[in-house]
């Protein structure tokens, strides 16, 4: 009987023995992608947590847009009295105003470019951000 449980002892030793040896250790490298906005503005809304999977697209900080929205919406109905004048060579430059506004306003929505992992979330809502200022670094698994 002691035999058996010496047996058994040795065993159990030689089973954690080969299981610490064939545990491993290193480095994984992976790109890094740094998202910014082009323009600045007060961080509004986080979306995602560091360590999140993120899909392309996936919202992950919003800077707030009141007044782009209100100056657009002024625009807008500058638009609609040109349009209904006797000025028409106004309306162009009233219509690409409005899209460049459009084009300032989906940068205050600052989302994954392709599916990734968020490692670093750089900012905390109320945060007043500086146009090109990083927002978080996210990790491309592939």
């Amino acid at each position: 009987m002691l035999a058996i449980l010496c047996a058994l002892a040795g065993l159990s030793l030689s089973c954690n023995r080969d299981a610490q040896l064939s545990s491993v250790s290193g480095t994984i490298e992976t790109d890094e992608v740094r998202v910014a906005s082009r323009y600045g503005g007060r961080v509004e809304a986080l979306y995602a947590q560091e360590g999140d999977p993120l899909k392309s697209g996936q919202k992950i900080v919003v800077l707030n847009a009141a007044e782009l929205h209100a100056r657009r919406e002024r625009l807008a109905a500058q638009l609609a009295e040109l349009e209904a004048g006797p000025r028409p060579q106004e309306i162009a430059q009233a219509r690409a105003q409005i899209a460049e506004l459009d084009s300032q306003l989906k940068e205050m929505m600052i989302g994954a470019p392709s599916d990734s992992v968020l490692e670093v979330l750089s900012v905390k809502v109320g945060d007043v951000l500086a146009a090109n200022q990083q927002v978080a670094t996210l990790l491309l698994p592939h």
